[in-house]
Parts: structure tokens; C-alpha cells; sequence
């Protein structure tokens, strides 16, 4: 199931924050499961996430990646990507800390 409201009818993207976009391994924790993962792009407020593991929309899902670790629930899915509104805001110098680790700035 597919739920999410990123693009309206005007075409315009209408997030609550920008997102970043990252490749970066993380480690999820699903229902006391650890599986590997990626993390697409990043926000202050959520994340989309590429996993083998089934999720189901309202789960709850730990996520570690690069000495960040947030709780959060999944919003959407679609096959193997689902979006993660995090529990509590991540600051931007966390965010490009991921992007400088990865090479990208």
C-alpha cells in the first residue's frame, strides 16, 4: 500500500521540510529485528528508506546511521522504500555530517 502526499495537483512538492538527498547504510530495528538498510534522502523531520525487511505502515522503527539514532514511524510505503517521520527533529549539522561522511559536500 502506497500512501503519501508529497506532490498535490499544482505539481508542487509540498514537504514540511527539504529533503537531502544521502546514500547511507543504517541499521533498523523492527519489531526487535536489526536488518542493513540505506537511508535515500534525509530531512529534519523524516526519511525515506530502502530495506529488504517488510515494514507496515504505522510501525514503529529505530534507526541507526552514523552515530544518529531516531525513533519513528513509517507514513508510506512502496515495495522496498518507506518513508520515516521521525519522533523528535534531527538538527541540520547532523544532516550534513551524513553528507560530509558520504563525500557529497
Amino acid at each position: 500500500m502506497k500512501l503519501s502526499v508529497r506532490v498535490r495537483s499544482d505539481g508542487q512538492d509540498h514537504r514540511r521540510s527539504k529533503r537531502i538527498k544521502v546514500f547511507k547504510s543504517a541499521d533498523l530495528l523492527v519489531n526487535g529485528v536489526r536488518s542493513r538498510s540505506h537511508i535515500l534522502n534525509v530531512s529534519v523531520t523524516g526519511a525515506m528508506v530502502h530495506t529488504p525487511t517488510s515494514v507496515l505502515v504505522g510501525s514503529m522503527i529505530r534507526i541507526c546511521v552514523a552515530g544518529l539514532d531516531r525513533h519513528g514511524v513509517v507514513v508510506w510505503k512502496d515495495g522496498s522504500k518507506f518513508g520515516l517521520r521521525f519522533n523528535r527533529l534531527i538538527a541540520l549539522p547532523q544532516i550534513h555530517a551524513l553528507q560530509v561522511e558520504n563525500g557529497q559536500i
